[in-house]
């Protein structure tokens, strides 16, 4: 494999689409995909929007993600598969949430729903340098 100087290494990013459970598992499938053919290490950039995030959130978690692919698949799965929703406690929450003019069914659905499956909306994420180059991959959502 020839090194090149970070200089003339191109900037390539992946940027994830929204569209929630689907979003977050393709760009997870993407990104074992392109560390399947030896080019994750290549990315200079990873960005998202929506279901993107919930994938970037799970990654970001780890400072070493680029090497954990297959195992936060499995965690992921795990998660997803023994998802438990709580109707008391989101009842309780849309009442409560319910006197507030600015709040949407949106809001509503991310927190039981994307909080009650994957444990990670709002959690504190730091970012680690990524790379063969030592390149940093930044948060963008």
């Amino acid at each position: 494999m020839k090194y090149f100087p970070a200089d003339d290494v191109p900037n390539i990013a992946i940027l994830g689409a929204g569209g929630g459970l689907r979003a977050m598992i393709a760009l997870h499938g993407t990104l074992q995909e392109l560390q399947k053919h030896g080019l994750l290490d290549t990315i200079m950039y990873l960005c998202g929007v929506s279901g993107s995030t919930w994938c970037m959130s799970s990654l970001y978690k780890n400072g070493d993600w680029t090497e954990k692919l297959q195992a936060l698949e499995e965690s992921m799965c795990a998660r997803l598969c023994k998802y438990t929703w709580s109707v008391p406690k989101a009842t309780k929450m849309l009442l409560e949430a319910a006197k507030d003019e600015n709040y949407s069914l949106t809001e509503f659905w991310a927190y039981t729903v994307v909080y009650g499956m994957l444990h990670e909306v709002g959690e504190k994420l730091s970012l680690f340098p990524q790379g063969k180059w030592g390149l940093s991959l930044r948060l963008m959502a």
